[in-house]
């Protein structure tokens, strides 16, 4: 075998070895994007849940306290 030879089977290999790299960085470039965008849907849903459960809060410290839930609400009938 010539040097000439083992020249150009070492640039097929670095070509194949390149190739195989650059389909990698392809695929991880879109898992990527993937990630990044289900990152952004749930930022968008964790916001979302914090703004309801805040008003929630509001909500539950407007009601008026009482001792037992609801006993202002209901009408005792009178006793015989």
């Amino acid at each position: 075998m010539s040097n000439n030879q083992v020249i150009e089977d070492q640039v097929a290999s670095l070509e194949k070895l390149v190739e195989s790299l650059q389909v990698k960085v392809a695929y991880q470039d879109d898992t990527i994007e993937t990630l990044n965008q289900t990152i952004i849907r749930q930022q968008k849903s964790i916001q979302d849940i914090n703004y309801n459960l805040e008003k929630l809060v509001e909500k539950i410290k407007a009601m008026p306290e009482s001792d037992s839930p609801g006993s202002n609400d209901i009408e005792l009938p009178p006793h015989y």
